[in-house]
């Protein structure tokens, strides 16, 4: 704006400059578009890091499995068991290969309901579990997917704060448990950071031990419906809308989080 100021008497001289309030109105529009722009650059970030999470889990889960085919012949010898039984000398005997070969932290000395070991992944609460996992559009346990997403799995913290739980869901008899696939993985990246959600810091990933080659698999359409109890089929779920079950493949095969 225009000011006028007298020097002397010799006339007026024009002096450029804003007023207080344009001023405020100026910053504010910066601040505004900084916030905007800040918040998109730490999802963005934060989302990488959940991708290269999800990468470096798969690549390891799957050079392990290929270390113990080594040792110990293809999945189709495997021989577990349906079910969440500490018990089980072959479920046992596959999770202590695993914990040998992976870099392990903490394992979970139980199955459910009561780990010690990991007390950030587990409390005396509603369904014994401290972390309250969601589905990718933030609800709780839709259609029972989460109810207890570590429940009925072998839970351990691997030395990077990753947590992951190994599931026996079927036999090579035939059995099937609750419709899941043969033997799968849950994983979260971050181990009880947030954000929690299935589709950005939890995934799946499955193996069928029908198939010698031992191929670790992201969940995709039509491999993981069943029957036998339930039917687990999440097919086309990467949505934000929707529960995210099916993220893994779509992360996996896209290298990136776009939804």
């Amino acid at each position: 704006m225009k000011n006028l100021r007298n020097f002397g008497g010799g006339g007026a001289y024009p002096q450029l400059g804003f007023t207080l309030a344009e001023v405020l109105i100026t910053l504010g529009i910066i601040g505004i578009v900084a916030a905007l722009t800040l918040t998109a650059l730490v999802t963005n970030i934060q989302n990488r890091g959940y991708v290269e999470g999800l990468k470096k889990n798969y690549s390891a889960i799957q050079q392990v499995t290929n270390k113990i085919i080594e040792e110990e012949g293809p999945p189709t010898a495997w021989g577990w068991t349906a079910g969440t039984s500490t018990d089980d000398l072959d479920n046992n005997y596959i999770l202590n290969l695993y914990k040998k070969h992976l870099k392990v932290a903490r394992a979970c000395s139980s199955f459910i309901y009561n780990c010690p070991e990991i007390p950030e992944l587990w409390s005396k609460a509603y369904n014994n579990q401290l972390v309250t996992y969601k589905a990718l559009n933030g609800e709780i346990n839709p259609a029972g997917v989460f109810d207890c997403i570590f429940c009925r799995s072998f839970p351990m913290q691997l030395e990077d704060g990753t947590f992951l739980g190994i599931t026996f869901f079927s036999t090579q008899g035939g059995q099937v448990l609750w419709g899941r696939p043969k033997m799968y993985f849950t994983i979260d990246v971050n181990g009880a950071k947030g954000p929690n959600r299935v589709g950005r810091d939890v995934f799946f990933l499955y193996m069928n031990h029908n198939d010698k080659s031992g191929k670790i698999l992201p969940y995709v359409n039509g491999v993981i419906s069943g029957s036998g109890g339930g039917d687990f089929s999440q097919a086309n779920t990467c949505d934000k809308d929707k529960s995210g079950v099916s993220c893994a493949y779509r992360v996996i095969t896209e290298g990136k989080m776009n939804y």
